[in-house]
């Protein structure tokens, strides 16, 4: 669709980094997977989980593309 730039990475942390400056949350400095850290600290996950889907949220609403496709969906 020509919707903007070509980006080396699409990965939500580097898209973050460049249209943001924010990062994902980090939890791998704790030595940790995602599903140990599901088992281990249910907290941190939600809070991991949670960062992810306030960072999409912030980067659609800098881009706009959401309403973009819908209202090419209403104009067919």
């Amino acid at each position: 669709m020509g919707l903007g730039k070509k980006s080396q990475s699409y990965a939500l942390n580097a898209i973050a980094l460049k249209e943001l400056n924010l990062q994902k949350y980090e939890f791998k400095s704790e030595g940790l997977t995602l599903d140990q850290l599901y088992e281990q600290d249910p907290l941190n996950f939600a809070l991991y989980n949670l960062w992810d889907t306030v960072l999409a949220y912030k980067i659609d609403k800098k881009a706009g593309l959401i309403d973009l496709y819908e209202n090419v969906i209403e104009y067919k």
